[in-house]
Formats: structure tokens, sequence, C-alpha cells
């Protein structure tokens, strides 16, 4: 029986869709069936077992084509959910309904005496308590379908009707119900979320959730300008309008995942399971935005009446009790549509509002007890149980309060525009020079660039921070900051932090706007006053900043959600963690689906700098960045697996230091680092190559190759975009630097003959060049002695290179952005470059595998002994000679990258002569070693394998 409806089914809905494709002229389609019919389909949602493969909504989405039929049906469906989602009782009575409106049979002879039309036999079929749940999950999934499938659904629930009434069940006495008219039924579909079985239930609640989230989205339209330039002009208004709409679907999907796994960590139970017409109801919905240009013109919308009472029952879900990812997606989404609303959004502001204060009040309670508990207990084990129980659930009080705040924040934040190359160029600016009192708290470049957007807060971001300030949760903070402490002083109670992570992400949340407001750009370490939340976002990050180090690192996700608010107050924030963010964020792609292809470069060994430099000079930044490398060396047979890339980094690293090329000079004071030479001009294109040795570098961090280069204080500290002060003249020119000390720690009164210009010296050519205006007529006193050090500082570090310094990053930041890099430090930096300086061999060892060798085996003995007999310099070639590269990586040794990523130090054994000298495979950081006999014949070949050969790729 159930496969010949099935079938029957499926014919006329297969005859409905083919008359619909048909490509006519845009008219009213015709009405299939009546009343009576529309109900006979209707009843076959009480079945224990519908039809199968959602023929059921395809064939009742089809028939709404018609608007006679569309608002029957409609209708049918929300007095099903009004009248018979209640109990098994309310379902009968509803079932009854559906029976009386179905035209009576003829009796036939064969009909069993007994049988009747309007009995509901399914309690003896299915569970008592599943029964309702089943019926309103069912007129769901068909709501939700026939509105994805037909945009002017939306509108029925929106437009103004004849009264229509909702039977709200009474709270005074049982069976009573208290009648609710109105004359748009969004109001009462809005008003069964005062129904428990809506609720209380997971799956049921994010379903009626998704279907108000899509019935309102045309609410978003009362609220955009009306575009009067033509019709081309509203095509192209449409086009943004989706392009806005997909990019809003995004950040709510991520705000929801991160509101949901800062929860799922202090949880001990999950969310419940989502419904199962989910997945139809979103395919579908994409269906529908294809379908929508082929339809005419929707009549104006004019804004519905919804009371105050409903948009109070929507801000209750988010502290009803569990809410998954995807209800609270769809919550802040129908929050955001019904904000259009003249009206609406400040009710809903004040709901949320209301409703943080009394969780807030709430928590403090619980964590007057938690504390307590944590001063009473003798270990981490005694700290469970009861004592968490107000923290753990997902159902938590703060777990609650994160869901507000986050709305809120989502309802006022601004809306970030797309990303494109144009928007990313930075305006570079040179490090300003300042006294070393100053260089400490003056932020980066990048920072400050920043900030000069805050002096324009719109409304909504004033708004919000004045919500945030009314909340008064300080005591809240601060009892946080002290239960931290507590648990900061045992270290085996570090457990316990992470289930107050929802509390602590809140937060975060609150904090968004620090630094943003033009009272606290800067953070004076003098006593100058700072803004309440900005003086409590700096002192809880460094005071907790421990325990905060521990989370990000047990959980590097969280930095891709509030925590990367910590990024503000960079010191406290360890390396590892800032790395790990740094890395994130830099490979998250506008456009994934952007495809470069590869970079083939065919390169002499012995002009790899200028080869390198024509091969990339056509190219555009984000080619460089995105393309995958392939550098073949003329003369040699090596395949770029990986390894020939490395060697490629290591030849520009060294061949850009080449004093030929005259684009750096080495310190004076170690020998060992460079900084740009200020008479690079010698070379005619000398500017061209600092932007491709900036692309070269940014390159490399992008792809986490290490290189050979080191770079003076102050050249890390341009890049960085900090302040230089005196202090950095040390690596340029040691001896100045002392009489500069000198200066400034006695009178020099009659002493010093100096005035504010210094001499220049260009290949024998000699200039005075003023520090400032006349400054070669003004002396240097003891009243101006600190000007002329700030300007000879500024002179010999920053405007004797300028133009260096910019070629080199206007490169550098079409690969690396500047408020991603001015999150470090110069000694930072210099290990995000070059990797760590030491070759740790214990560390090495450890992280080493062996093929037909074991750790016993003596060769594999003789080797670890060799290699410990080895200076740093002989390491470091050992090293290049089997990985391609003489550093570290950040990560250690277990982070070696080999030819499809981590691939740690190998030894095979070389069952060939053991005449022949070790050889490596650089793509697998693979050394194959022979049988040697002896430790010295052991040590001499692989001295001699690594001193004489360790360059060129060539077939063994």
């Amino acid at each position: 029986m159930r496969d010949r409806l099935n079938a029957l089914l499926a014919r006329a809905n297969s005859a409905l869709s083919n008359s619909s494709r048909k490509p006519t002229v845009q008219r009213e389609a015709m009405q299939l069936v009546d009343k009576s019919s529309l109900a006979t389909l209707v009843r076959l949602m009480f079945l224990p077992q519908p039809p199968s493969d959602n023929i059921l909504n395809k064939l009742l989405a089809n028939l709404c084509e018609n608007s006679k039929t569309r608002a029957d049906l409609l209708s049918v469906l929300l007095s099903i959910l009004q009248d018979g989602g209640a109990d098994l009782a309310a379902v009968d009575r509803s079932f009854a309904q559906m029976s009386l409106r179905v035209k009576p049979l003829p009796r036939t002879q064969h009909q069993p005496k007994g049988t009747k039309g309007s009995t509901l036999t399914l309690s003896s079929q299915a569970s008592v308590d599943s029964v309702p749940n089943l019926v309103a999950r069912r007129c769901l999934e068909s709501l939700h379908h026939i509105v994805s499938s037909n945009e002017q659904a939306s509108l029925f629930f929106l437009c103004e009707h004849e009264n229509m009434t909702l039977k709200r069940p009474s709270k005074k006495g049982k069976g009573k119900e208290k009648a609710i008219s109105s004359r748009y039924p969004i109001v009462l579909l809005l008003d069964l979320l005062e129904r428990p079985i809506f609720v209380q239930n997971l799956g049921l609640l994010e379903q009626l959730m998704a279907l108000l989230s899509m019935i309102c989205r045309p609410l978003a339209n009362l609220i955009k300008p009306t575009d009067a330039k033509g019709e081309g002009s509203e095509e192209k208004g449409k086009d943004k309008d989706k392009e806005k709409e997909k990019e809003k679907e995004k950040e709510r999907e991520e705000m929801a995942m991160d509101t949901e796994s800062g929860t799922e960590a202090a949880a001990t139970s999950t969310t419940g399971e989502a419904s199962t017409g989910e997945k139809s109801g979103t395919a579908e919905s994409s269906t529908a935005d294809n379908k929508a240009e082929s339809k005419p013109a929707e009549p104006t919308l004019q804004p519905p009446v919804i009371p105050d009472h409903c948009l109070q029952l929507v801000v209750r879900v988010l502290t009803a009790g569990e809410c998954s990812s995807k209800t609270f997606q769809h919550t802040i989404s129908l929050i955001q549509n019904l904000s259009a609303l003249s009206g609406a959004r400040d009710i809903i502001t004040s709901e949320l509002i209301s409703a943080a204060r009394d969780l807030g009040a709430g928590i403090l309670v619980g964590l007057d007890e938690l504390s307590q508990t944590l001063e009473n207990a003798m270990s981490g084990v005694d700290v469970q149980g009861m004592a968490l129980e107000n923290f753990s659930p997902a159902s938590s009080k703060q777990a609650k309060l994160l869901r507000v705040l986050k709305t809120i924040d989502y309802m006022y934040s601004r809306k970030q525009a797309p990303s494109t190359p144009a928007a990313r160029e930075l305006n570079i600016e040179l490090a300003p020079t300042v006294d070393p009192e100053e260089a400490d708290s003056t932020m980066p470049r990048s920072m400050r660039e920043g900030h000069s957007d805050a002096q324009n807060l719109n409304k909504d971001e004033e708004k919000v921070t004045e919500i945030y300030d009314s909340l008064s949760f300080q005591p809240l903070w601060a009892k946080v900051g002290d239960t931290l402490e507590l648990i900061r002083e045992r270290s085996d109670m570090v457990h316990v932090a992470t289930v107050l992570l929802p509390l602590i992400e809140s937060l975060m949340v609150v904090c968004k706007y620090v630094g943003l407001r033009p009272s606290t750009l800067e953070v004076d370490e003098k006593g100058v006053k700072h803004d309440s939340i900005e003086d409590l976002f700096l002192q809880f990050t460094d005071k907790h900043s421990k325990i905060l180090n521990i989370m990000v690192r047990n959980n590097p996700a969280l930095m891709s959600g509030s925590f990367s608010l910590l990024v503000h107050n960079p010191k406290m924030l360890e390396f590892d963690n800032k790395r790990n963010y740094f890395t994130q964020q830099l490979h998250k792609r506008s456009n994934p689906r952007d495809h470069h292809r590869t970079l083939q470069m065919n390169i002499h060994r012995e002009t790899a700098l200028p080869d390198s430099y024509s091969h990339w000079q056509p190219r555009t930044g984000d080619e460089i960045k995105y393309s995958k490398l392939s550098v073949r060396f003329f003369g040699e047979e090596g395949v770029d697996g990986g390894g020939v890339t490395r060697e490629w980094f290591q030849v520009l690293a060294r061949q850009m230091f080449n004093p030929d090329y005259a684009l750096f000079k080495t310190s004076a004071a170690d020998k060992l680092t460079y900084q740009p030479n200020r008479a690079s001009w010698v070379n005619p294109d000398h500017l061209l190559f600092f932007k491709f040795i900036g692309r070269v570098i940014g390159k490399a961090i992008y792809d986490g190759r290490l290189l050979d280069a080191y770079f003076t204080r102050s050249f890390y500290k341009h890049i960085l975009g900090r302040p230089v002060d005196y202090r950095d003249v040390e690596a340029i020119d040691p001896e100045y630097y002392k009489s500069l000390v000198w200066m400034l720690e006695n009178d020099i009164t009659d002493i010093v003959d100096e005035t504010f210009s210094m001499e220049m010296d260009d290949f024998g050519t000699k200039k005075i060049v003023d520090l400032k205006p006349n400054g070669r007529n003004m002396p240097v006193t003891e009243e101006n002695k600190h000007e002329y050090v700030k300007f000879i500082t500024e002179q010999k570090l920053t405007l004797a290179i300028k133009d260096q310094i910019h070629s080199f990053l206007q490169g550098f930041h079409e690969i690396i952005p500047a408020h991603l890099i001015s999150i470090f430090n110069e000694q930072e930096l210099e290990l995000l470059i070059s990797g760590l300086p030491d070759i740790d061999i214990d560390e090495w060892k450890n992280n080493s595998e062996y093929q037909n060798y074991t750790p016993a085996s003596p060769q594999i003995q003789s080797f670890w002994r060799a290699v410990r007999s080895f200076d740093q310099t002989e390491r470091a070639k050992l090293l290049q000679f089997v990985t391609g590269t003489s550093k570290v990586p950040l990560g250690g040794f277990s982070q070696l990258q080999g030819i499809s990523g981590i691939q740690k130090f190998q030894i095979h054994k070389d069952f060939s002569s053991t005449k022949r000298l070790p050889s490596a495979h650089t793509c697998f950081n693979q050394l194959d070693l022979p049988e040697y006999e002896t430790y010295e014949d052991l040590r001499q070949q692989l001295l001699l394998a690594i001193s004489e050969c360790s360059t060129g790729f060539a077939f063994a």
C-alpha cells in the first residue's frame, strides 16, 4: 500500500515539475486541488512512516505555485503546529479535524467493519511521547521546504490577512486554552517559542529558528535605500545583496561555531543532534536563490506589526537552555532581520541587556562558591562534581552570557568589507625615532594606522561601547581575575581555568573595542588615566598571561575567535602562540577558489639573484604569494620535490649579501648581521632589487622556509614599524654609539664643538647634511643635546637608507600584511626568518628514524658520536646536506619539512660498497649511510661528504 502511495505521489510531483519548467509567460498557476484534497495530502504527515524521499514535501511545494492553494496549505500547517503540538490528545484532535475536511468516500463491500476514517492509531505503533514531536517536525520540514522553494511563501507570513487565531495553552488550568488573534501569521509562528515542546526539544527549536530566519529575510530590504538609477543598477544591487548575504551567513556561522567550541571546552555533555530535515532545507534554500531571478517583481513589502512580547521570546531562545551552533546562527540572523522593523532593535537590545545583567549576577554568586571551594581544596582532584556543576554544562549561565554578548556585538558591529589587493596596500611610513623611555610604549606602525580610523567610530559602535559600559560588569571581571589567581597558584588546578573559558571569552567580547576610542590610543606607564575597559583588558591579560597562554596553546582555534583580541597586547603572548595565530591568519584567503599555477624557474646557480629577479619582476604579489615554486638549476639533474627550492632560498640568502651587488653591508659590531647599504645607488636597479629581496623574505616566511639571513636590530624594527632609538646605533657604529652615550651622561658645556649637521662621504665626495633647517649654524649645547642625539640617530638609521627601506617593505608587504608581522618583536622576527640559532643534538637524535638500522646499531652509535665531535659549523653543514637548510625549524627537529609535510630526519642503510660516500635526499630529509666498519672511517667519510659534496643536485 505504501509503495503504491509513493508511486502515485511521485507521478503527480513529476507532472507538476515538468509543467512548471516550461518557459511560458509568467502568470498565476492553475489550482489543481481543493481544500478537501489538500487535507487528504496533509493527513499523510500523521502516518508513522510517511512517503519516502521527501516526495510529499516536493509535491506540496509544487502545488503552492497557486496562490489560493498556497494560502490554504500554509494556514493548515500553521493550524497543526498550534493545535497538534501539545500532547497525543491534541494530535488526535488535529487529525480528526483534518479528517472532517476530507470528502467521505462511498462505503464498499470490502471495507472491514469498525474502520473509522477519523481515528488515529499512532499510539500503538510509536512512542506516545514522540508523536507530537514527530508531527511538529514534519510540519516544520514542509514549511521550510515550501518557503525555500517559493519566495511568495515568506510574504504570506509577513503580509496582513484576516484575523487568524492561535490557541495558547493556559497556565492556570489544565485543558484551558487562551485564544490570541493577529493579522500577521508570523506573529502566530513566533508565539510558538513560548511552548515547551519547541523550546525544550533541541531538534524542533533548531528547525523553528531556521524557518523563522528564512521567512524574515525579506525584512532586511526595509532598511536598504531605494535605487532610482535604472534597471541595470537595480540588478547590480541585487548581486551585491546576494554577496553581502553570503558574507553575513559565513560570519554568523563562524561566530556560532566559535561560541559552541568555547562552550564545548567547558562542558561535559554535548548538545542534541540536529534535525533530520536540516540538510534538505539548506539545499533547497540555495536552489531558491537561483530561481528567484526568474520570478516577477515582488510587491512592496509593508512592515508587519510584531508585538514586543514576540521579540522578547526570540531573545529568550538564547537563555532558555542549551543552544546548538546552528540554532544560535539562525537566532542571530532572525534578530538581525527583525531589527529592520521600527523600534524592534531597541526592544531586542533592552531584552538582551536585561538578560546579560541577570546572568552576570547569577555567575557572580557561582564564582564566590567556586572560590571558596578552591581555597579549601587540597588538590585539583577535590575540585570536581558539584563545585564545577554550575559552569560545566552547555546550558550554564556563562554559556548563555557569551551567547547574549555575542548577539549584541553582531547587531552593532561594523561588517568588514572583502579584502582586495588595493585594499591591502599599506601606506608605508618610516618608523619614528624616539627616546629609549618611549620606545617600549609606542605602538607599531600598522597598529597606529589601524587606530587612525578609530576617530570615526560609527554610531552603532559607539552604541555598543555604551551598552558594555552600562552593564557594570567590573565586579564580575574582578572576581574572574581573583578566581584565576587562585588557580595560577595551584599548578594541579589548571583544568578549572578551562571550565571558565566561556566566561573569559565573554570578557574578550566586551573588550573588543579596546584601544579603538580616541581617549585610549596609547598605553602610558607613567600614570596617565586610561579608559576603564582598556585598563581592565591590559591588567587582566598581563596578570593572567600564563593561564591564557596555556589555554591558547591547548586550543589554538581560540585565536581565530574572540581570543584574537590578545594580539592587542602582544607582549603577554608567548612566541609559539603568536606564531600559530600568525600562520592561521596568514594562510586565510579572501577567495579560496582562486588557483595559481606553479611558478617554474630555471636558474643559473652562479647568478641566482639576478636570474630570480628577472623571473619575479613581471609577477604580482598574489602570484608569488600563492603559487608553488619549482626550481631547476642549469646543469644539475635534481628534480624539485621541495629540496631544490630550499637550496634556492639558501643560495639567494648568500648572494643578496654579496658585496659585489652593494645591497647590504655588515654590522661593525659583529660582522654577522646586515644593514642596507647607504651607497647601494651605485647599482642602477638597487631599489627594484630591494623590493625583490622583500618579496623573497616574505615568501620564505609564508612557505615556512628558513633563511641564513640575519639583520641588525634597527632594520628588524623598520620591518615591524617599531621606533628606533640611539641604542640601535651600536650595531652600525660602536665607537660613535659610545660617544653619544658619553654626551648624554656628561655636561658638554665648552667641550663638544658640534652643530646640527653631519658630514657624509660617498666614495670620496664629502657633503654636509643638515639635521634640521640651517642646522650647520646651530651649535649643540647642554640644553639641546637630547634633540641632537635623536636627530643624528634618525639620520644614520632611517633617513640615510629611507629609499632602500621603503622598497624592501613594499615587496615584503605584498606577501606579509603589516598588521600581522607587527605582533612580533625584533628578536621573535629573527626567529621567524632564520630559525633557532643552536642545534640540540639530543633533540635531533630523539626525532630521527632509521631504516634497516636500529638505534643500537654500531654505525648509528658512531654517527651520533661523530656529530657530537663536530663544531657548530660542521653540524650546520651536515643538517644542510641532508635537509637543504642549515637552520632548525621553529618547532624543533620534530617539525622538519619534507615533500609531503612534516618528515623527520632519517638514516637509511646503503647496501653498496663501503668505499662510497654518504648521500642524501633533501626532499625526504634522508641520509643514506654505508655500513662502515670503524668510527674513524664513518667520521672521515661523513666530513668529506658534507664539505665537498654539499652543493648541487645529482643522481647517485
